[in-house]
């Protein structure tokens, strides 16, 4: 991997070990440990894992200090009101995530929200965590069921949503006579300005970015490593220390990291005489093992479950997303042309109501998903 792979990833490690609240031993002593340990490979010449072992402290002295703060900022709340208030409403974040620019976010957000609820109805909470990632409406069950058959990520509006829309786009450019290279730019600001609109969560930004950093790839023609380009993508924490902390961000990281290790062993294992469709297929499920076995810690941690049948469900998922995400997103872009996306919207559900049988046929199946301690013991075992 790239030297800007393995900076991202150390402090990125250290940030989620920072803000693990069972973490009781003092930032600075942990940081001070780590870098100890490295120092006989900095007297043998070897810079690069001493500098990660910095950045990793460092991530761990950061994310010690902002939860210090938000504790501190908590404590003084003076009543049990405002104390409540203040844990769900996250108050003491820095004044650069609350500006102005996350306002106007957020009001796109909800506005984007209320087309939503309009065009979809009965639809209208799984098209919101689709398209905005915002599950608040969402049936318990339904968060559950696709939790059980290994299709959370597809709620998280993982980076395969965004990308998907990008491709779309480029496609619908491309058709209508705009060259290769000119198409590309069009699509990365139109992707742009949809994830603006929705927003601009975590995961979704990490896509933006990295297909950014492909765009001005192919244009230059200097070729960038998937791993270097990833990183790019998950440094979005460096703005916002919380962000490595979400759900949608973490899967996002780790599936896109499990998608890149599973193109590179298929290059690398997968025969020749295996030709065509078949060759497909096998790649797709490759791709969905590997998926699987990274998020499977994460999904332990935040539901306390791990699905032993997603290798499965999420190759017909994967189909069924990508000709539903971009019907989604034109339906809400024609919002102002009330026929044109009351029909997408109409044919978008059938697309849904298939998306929700794999989820249901994927949960039914015996031992499928069986139950984890949601403890940081149990996802380390996960892992392992």
């Amino acid at each position: 991997m790239p030297l800007v792979a393995w900076a991202v990833a150390s402090y990125g490690a250290g940030l989620a070990a920072g803000f693990v609240p069972s973490l009781r031993t003092p930032a600075l002593l942990v940081g001070a440990c780590v870098a100890l340990a490295f120092i006989p490979l900095v007297r043998s010449g070897r810079m690069v894992p001493f500098a990660c072992s910095l950045l990793l402290a460092t991530g761990v002295l950061v994310a010690s200090d902002v939860r210090r703060a938000d504790a501190d900022c908590i404590a003084r709340s003076a009543s049990r009101e405002q104390l409540q208030a203040a844990r769900t409403a996250r108050p003491c974040e820095s004044p650069s995530s609350t500006g102005a620019s996350a306002d106007l976010l957020d009001q796109w957000r909800a506005r984007t929200g209320a087309r939503i609820d309009t065009l979809f109805g009965a639809d209208a909470p799984l098209v919101r965590a689709l398209l905005i990632a915002d599950k608040r409406t969402l049936d318990p069950e339904v968060r559950d069921r696709f939790a059980a058959a290994g299709l959370m990520h597809i709620l998280s509006l993982s980076g395969i949503h965004v990308a998907i829309i990008a491709r779309a786009m480029m496609l619908a450019l491309q058709a209508m006579r705009l060259s290769r290279a000119r198409a590309r730019w069009v699509a990365l600001g139109l992707t742009g300005l949809y994830v603006a609109a929705i927003g601009a969560p975590a995961s979704a930004l990490r896509s933006g970015l990295m297909l950014g950093v492909g765009t001005c790839s192919r244009a230059f023609q200097r070729p960038v490593s998937p791993w270097a380009a990833l990183a790019v993508g998950a440094a979005i924490p460096l703005t916002n220390p919380r962000n490595v902390l979400a759900l949608g961000w973490q899967l996002s990281v780790a599936g896109f990291a499990a998608l890149t290790a599973a193109g590179i062993w298929c290059k690398r294992r997968l025969p020749n005489r295996v030709r065509g469709w078949r060759r497909s297929l096998l790649r797709d499920l490759v791709a969905s093992t590997f998926v699987t076995l990274v998020t499977a810690p994460l999904v332990a941690w935040a539901f306390g479950r791990v699905s032993l049948v997603a290798p499965l469900t999420n190759v017909p998922a994967a189909a069924v997303i990508a000709l539903l995400q971009p019907v989604l997103c034109l339906a809400m872009l024609l919002a102002p042309l009330p026929g044109a996306a009351r029909f997408l919207g109409d044919a978008a559900h059938p697309l849904l109501l298939t998306l929700g049988a794999i989820a249901t046929a994927g949960s039914a199946v015996p031992f499928g998903a069986p139950t984890v301690a949601p403890s940081l013991a149990a996802a380390c075992l996960t892992g392992v």
